[in-house]
């Protein structure tokens, strides 16, 4: 039967959720759309039609098509009217039904709604239809087109990474259901930055429907993904970049059931490790972020940065001292390694769980001066403090020379103090002795682990040459266990010496013409040696009036360089 318009020029704004569309509503039904092949071309408006199986030509169905573009929605309200029930049928371009309405009899109405994928579009088609009974019935039905709003923008997000919609960071309004399965949104993260996600589903949305989000790297291999979250839920999706990984991201939403409305957060959060003001480099030649001294300092690590780098400057003989601190960021444990400026590994830190502190200390020498690193690895954020504190070899700044060749001065009848250890192995000293006098030098080591040992050199650092046969020879040896003797050999031959309280000597030692090797060898309770070997060279004086003997070879002449080394 004839149709007729329910308005004539009425036009409507409707908004809906995330759509809109401008409605125009006009027409009816004629006597032929009774089929796929005759349905009546309608737009987005209100329609009346009257089927008729009272007699006559039979009118049990009126087909209507309608054009839906890419990414858009489209609803059709169906109502009974006066007379038989009827119901609304809803079939895709290949006029396939894939929605059905409920029977309504009059003023009884429902909506068949359908969303369309960005890659969907063509030609759909609604029918209706009255039960199969003598009798007429009246129908009317609205049809809406409606483009999506996906992040605030007309029409669908892309349904392909290749698609996808560029978004900053923000929060945005989305939809998905029936063709329109995965929105796919993309967004420029720099270097370094923490990529924060998170989205909820609306409360309304269908009992059987859920959403999730998924995380796709530059190079679109997928990163990771969430749960599924149920209507009125949302899920939180957090990943950490490097200072190597940057680009363009992608997140994507898909359904599964029916479906619904969500709302997608983005957040990029810069790094700040240790004050920097993005992420710390994660090799060691990739220019490291240099720390501007002692302090405390902070980082983050998580995903594709495994490992910071840090360099500070460490000037000649400094002790250099770390406490590492695992945070509690994450679960699992972090790992600190220290490298001196030729960069090579040199001491590590346990692998420290949450909450744990350790300590790494270490003594640089002369020849330490120069950047030196620090590496954090391990998922975790951290803390570490670092102190540089100058050595005080016989109590001025700095370490005492590390050979004897710089020494550094001392004055007799002083005491002082100094350190040794790690790569400190040697401090050098320099006194000026008297000619004819005896110098003591009484030399201790009263902490840490490794023996020490001390060397007395004459003024020409390589032994000395005397003019009198005979020489007494003094000193001291000591350790942390204790010195059981010390034996005094001449060119092989043992020579008498007498050791009481550390101090040992050996008297009126007979040198031959020429140049003498004493070797002076100590033995602790361990059993560990030292010796130490010195070349003595006789020459027969020439009369010279007022001439005195030295009776210590080691205080012969006018200078003198002392060495403390520690013994390996």
């Amino acid at each position: 039967m004839n149709g007729k318009k329910a308005s004539s020029g009425l036009s409507l704004l409707v908004v809906l959720g995330a759509f809109t569309t401008l409605l125009g509503g006009v027409a009816g039904d004629n006597a032929n759309n009774d089929s796929f092949a005759n349905a009546e071309l309608i737009t987005p408006g209100d329609y009346s039609g009257e089927l008729n199986l009272a007699g006559g030509p039979d009118d049990q169905e009126d087909y209507y098509k309608f054009a839906v573009a890419e990414g858009q929605w489209f609803g059709v309200t169906g109502t009974g009217g006066v007379g038989a029930e009827v119901r609304f049928h809803v079939a895709n371009p290949d006029q396939d039904e894939i929605l059905t309405s409920d029977w309504l009899a009059t003023g009884n109405s429902e909506t068949l709604q359908y969303t369309l994928g960005h890659a969907n579009s063509g030609t759909y088609y609604v029918w209706a239809e009255m039960t199969a009974s003598d009798g007429r019935a009246n129908y009317t039905f609205n049809l809406d087109v409606l483009d999506q709003e996906d992040a605030g923008q007309t029409g669908d997000a892309g349904d392909t990474d290749s698609t996808a919609r560029a978004v900053t960071p923000g929060t945005y309004d989305g939809w998905l259901e029936d063709e329109d399965v995965d929105d796919y949104y993309s967004f420029g993260v720099p270097h370094g930055n923490k990529i924060n996600l998170a989205f909820t589903t609306s409360s309304e949305n269908p009992t059987g429907g859920s959403l999730r989000l998924e995380l796709y790297r530059p190079d679109k291999n997928s990163l990771n993904g969430t749960d599924w979250a149920n209507p009125g839920l949302g899920k939180t999706l957090i990943h950490q970049t490097s200072d190597t990984t940057g680009g363009t991201y992608y997140a994507k939403m898909t359904y599964s059931g029916e479906g619904g409305e969500y709302k997608l957060t983005l957040a990029l959060e810069p790094q700040d490790d240790a004050g920097s003001g993005t992420d710390a480099a994660g090799g060691i030649n990739t220019d490291p972020y240099l720390l501007p001294g002692n302090g405390t300092y902070s980082g983050y690590l998580l995903d594709d940065d495994e490992t910071d780098f840090y360099r500070f400057n460490v000037s000649a003989g400094q002790i250099i001292t770390s406490n590492l601190t695992c945070g509690l960021a994450e679960p699992e444990p972090v790992r600190f390694v220290m490298y001196r400026p030729d960069k090579n590994e040199y001491q590590s830190s346990d692998w420290l769980n949450p909450g744990v502190s350790q300590e790494l200390s270490w003594i640089a020498n002369n020849a330490g001066a120069g950047v030196w690193h620090l590496k954090a690895e391990g998922p975790n954020s951290y803390t570490f403090e670092l102190a540089l504190v100058d050595q005080m070899d016989a109590n001025v700044p700095g370490d005492a020379g590390d050979a004897i060749a710089s020494p550094r001065p001392v004055q007799l009848d002083e005491h002082y103090t100094g350190l040794l250890g790690d790569d400190d192995e040697q401090d050098h000293y320099s006194f000026e002795g008297v000619a004819g006098s005896t110098v003591m030098v009484n030399f201790s080591f009263y902490s840490g682990t490794e023996q020490g040992r001390v060397h007395l050199y004459g003024p020409d650092k390589n032994g000395t040459t005397v003019n009198t046969t005979t020489v007494n020879l003094t000193g001291t040896a000591s350790d942390n266990v204790g010195v059981v003797k010390v034996e005094v050999s001449l060119d092989g031959a043992t020579v008498p010496t007498t050791f009481l309280l550390g101090a040992w000597v050996a008297t009126n030692v007979s040198l031959k013409e020429g140049k003498n090797t004493i070797v002076v060898t100590a033995t602790d309770a361990a059993g560990n040696t030292g010796t130490q070997t010195m070349t003595v060279t006789y020459e027969k004086p020439k009369p010279q009036p007022g001439f005195e003997p030295l009776l210590l070879v080691a205080a012969i002449g006018a200078g003198f360089a002392l060495v403390a080394r520690r013994r390996k």
